[in-house]
């Protein structure tokens, strides 16, 4: 299966190849590269280490309170792991961890003191915040930051909800379009490298379908619908929940099912790319895409409950 490039009926041949990000560019764009850091090695190992059971504490957490955001306990973990990895982050010279971490904590902290509530917005933030943490440790383990702009309109949206409800007068002023784009853009090229490796590393059918497949689309979705990039949620949003409920009723990926998830990345990433040059309100939901996920979905939800179904017809049979 090709890893780049679907061919896309009615544009030129150079524009049916979607190539990656070209690192030979990257000394030329030094200015991006985030900074460079002088961190004592022992204790950066400690505090990597404690990081990443802070990370898998989050990943497991979040997967469960989506369900129960009205749930003290989990925001009491959540609160927690941020104020851990605020500490930590400061004592080990991780800076910008420390300071985003400590971001979130203060979002958090107007929960627990009853001054907000808990929202999809606040839930968004904090599961975008955890997904930037994987890189966040990879660039500190290598002595670097990352650049501010994969990080500063994640703490200014932080600062917003701090301060209200909902902010959506303030964040309007603070964090203009093109910026939460930006945003945007940097966390769906992560997301899509995920899902492009999973279709890559499928060489057989049924597939099982992973935490990191359900964890992308669910971050892709939450990330494009706070920028308002509605063509991008609109064909990701069916996609995730189809994907949800088969991996809640232990049903695998076929052929149709991986190559629906390719076209609909290869489509994601051609919309991405036009963002460089064109705005969301130029693009549109690809209709025929959309069509194709919602009829697949009807399929297999009704395939996996008439196999259910007749597990059972014949659980009964065989004991009666």
């Amino acid at each position: 299966m090709a890893r780049l490039g679907y061919p896309v009926v009615g544009l030129p041949a150079a524009a049916n190849i979607l190539q990656w990000p070209n690192k030979a560019d990257d000394m030329a764009a030094a200015e991006n590269a985030g900074a460079v850091l002088e961190l004592d090695p022992d204790i950066l190992e400690v505090f990597l280490e404690e990081a990443h059971e802070v990370l898998a504490l989050l990943n497991e957490t979040l997967a469960i309170w989506q369900e129960r955001l009205d749930s003290d306990d989990y925001l009491a973990v959540v609160r927690r792991a941020f104020h851990t990895l605020k500490g930590s982050g400061r004592m080990a010279g991780a800076t910008q961890l420390g300071e985003l971490a400590w971001s979130v904590e203060a979002m958090l902290n107007k929960v627990v003191d009853s001054h907000f509530v808990m929202d999809d917005a606040r839930l968004q933030l904090v599961e975008n915040v955890t997904a930037l943490l994987p890189d966040m440790l990879a660039a500190l383990a290598e002595g670097r930051e990352l650049p501010a702009s994969s990080v500063d309109g994640l703490m200014t949206f932080a600062g917003a909800l701090a301060q209200e409800q909902i902010p959506q007068s303030n964040l309007a002023s603070r964090v203009d379009e093109d910026g939460l784009t930006a945003i945007f853009m940097g966390e769906a090229d992560t997301h899509l490298r995920v899902l492009e490796a999973y279709i890559e590393s499928v060489d057989s059918y049924p597939a099982k379908l992973t935490d990191e497949v359900q964890r992308a689309l669910h971050t892709l979705k939450g990330s494009s619908k706070m920028a308002e990039v509605w063509p991008v949620a609109n064909i990701i949003t069916p996609l995730e929940g189809l994907v949800k409920e088969l991996r809640s009723m232990r049903v695998p990926a076929g052929e149709s099912l991986l190559a629906l998830i390719s076209d609909v990345v290869r489509q994601v990433r051609l919309m991405v790319k036009q963002l460089v040059d064109t705005p969301v309100s130029a693009l549109h939901t690809p209709k025929t895409l959309l069509s194709s996920i919602n009829s697949l979905s009807v399929q297999l939800i009704h395939e996996a409950e008439f196999a259910v179904d007749r597990g059972a017809r014949g659980e009964l049979s065989a004991g009666a």
